[in-house]
């Protein structure tokens, strides 16, 4: 299936307990790297369209919004965080992009 099938979108329990996993390793391991280093990179390598069919957010929304909903982000707020986000695929980077822009107005 191809990133242009309708279907590649949908949101699969597997896809939901990953993102489940992922938000909690950041929640836990933002403080600690933030502790010890002035820069925190976050790389994403297959980042997706930031959003999917159901309205569930894709990694890259749950990596920036782990971080900036943090009980802690007051404490690692003067730390450099640092986003990369690797998609090959035009039409999920628009996507993604659109994705990040409207997150950053809530």
């Amino acid at each position: 299936m191809d990133d242009s099938d309708p279907r590649m979108w949908d949101y699969p329990e597997h896809t939901e307990a990953k993102h489940a996993i992922l938000g909690n390793y950041l929640d836990a391991w933002y403080p600690i790297l933030a502790s010890g280093h002035s820069r925190v990179l976050f790389i994403d390598g297959f980042a997706g369209r930031g959003v999917y069919n159901d309205g569930s957010l894709g990694s890259p929304i749950i990596a920036i919004g782990r971080l900036l909903n943090h009980s802690a982000w007051t404490r690692m707020s003067h730390r450099e965080f640092v986003f990369i986000f690797i998609e090959h695929d035009p039409d999920n980077v628009q996507s993604l992009k659109r994705a990040i822009a409207d997150f950053r107005k809530e």
